[in-house]
Order: structure tokens, then C-alpha cells, then sequence
């Protein structure tokens, strides 16, 4: 429902709940008896009291409303700091000691080398990235095995082995940005 339905439903229940209640006897010994009380007790006041502290009320309404508007302030502490993500070379250095015992790691420096691979194939064959992503999904590049291998493993090497591998796919990917192909 809208939200002034939602005020004016509220506000009919509200006043029907109030006049039924001051319908009864207690109510009335307990609400209005000690309302005409008041009511009388202002009347016998001097004008200029009563007009005080009508005033004296407005303003403290019309302080504590200007109080919400103002705008909260901020904490004095300082901002939290996160920790900052470390730099991309140390990341690299990291997945590559990880990916001497893990496949996962494998499998994530070999995308992180084929975004390389298919970023540096773009760049000097002026191809499409798209034509040089299939070209890497189907085989057809790169033509040095060592490099193919390492780029879509088919099967996970470990340790030593792992990182020669490695090593010679870095040496024909330094071959190729040079331009021996």
C-alpha cells in the first residue's frame, strides 16, 4: 500500500481507539478529569506566564528538529586501512611456487600466461583476440609444444619437471615478442 493509505488508516484507528476509550469511566477518571485540571490551572496563570512558556516549548520543538537536519559529523578516527592486494609481480612469484605442487594453481598460471600470450599475439599479428583465443583452444597456436603444454596443460605436471617446463615456455614466449615467431 502507499504510505500515506498506510498514515491515514493508521490515524482513523488511532481516533477510533481514542474516542472509544474516552467513552468509559476509567478513562475518563484517569485522562479527562486530570486534563481539565490542567486546562484550569493554565487559565489561573498570568497571560505573560502562559505565553512563556508556550515559548520557551516552541523553541525547544524547533531546536530539537533543527538538531536532526543539521548534518551528522564524522568520527574523528581514522579510516580503517585495508590491506593493499600485493603488487603483480609477487602475486606471479607466489602462483608460481604454488603451481609446483598444485593443479589449481597450474590451471590459473596457465590463463593468467594465455591472456599473456593471446594480449602479445594481437599486438604483433594484428588479429583479432577472438581469432587468437580459438587459435589457442583448438591448438592450432602456439607451433612450440613447450609453450602449447604449458598454456593448455593436458596433463599436470609437479615440482621440477613442472618448472622447467615452465621455464622453456617463457624462453619461446621471450622468442616470439622478440619476433622469431
Amino acid at each position: 500500500m502507499d504510505r500515506r493509505l498506510w498514515l491515514t488508516t493508521l490515524l482513523f484507528l488511532g481516533l477510533s481507539g481514542v474516542l472509544s476509550l474516552l467513552l468509559s469511566a476509567p478513562v475518563r477518571a484517569l485522562v479527562l478529569k486530570p486534563l481539565l485540571y490542567l486546562g484550569w490551572l493554565l487559565a489561573q496563570q498570568p497571560q505573560a506566564t502562559v505565553w512563556l512558556g508556550a515559548t520557551t516549548l516552541g523553541l525547544l520543538v524547533a531546536l530539537w528538529y533543527w538538531r536532526r537536519a543539521l548534518p551528522r559529523k564524522v568520527s574523528a578516527a581514522p579510516p580503517t586501512k585495508e590491506p593493499l592486494p600485493p603488487p603483480p609481480l609477487q602475486e606471479l612469484t607466489q602462483l608460481i611456487q604454488r603451481a609446483k605442487v598444485s593443479p589449481v594453481s597450474q590451471g590459473r598460471l596457465a590463463q593468467r600466461l594465455a591472456q599473456l600470450a593471446i594480449s602479445l599475439r594481437v599486438q604483433a599479428e594484428a588479429i583479432s583476440p577472438h581469432r587468437a583465443r580459438e587459435d589457442l583452444r583448438s591448438g592450432r597456436w602456439p607451433p612450440q609444444p613447450q609453450l602449447r603444454a604449458i598454456l593448455i596443460p593436458a596433463k599436470r605436471l609437479r615440482g621440477n619437471q613442472y618448472l622447467e617446463n615452465l621455464s622453456q615456455a617463457l624462453a619461446a614466449l621471450e622468442r616470439y615478442l622478440g619476433g622469431g615467431g
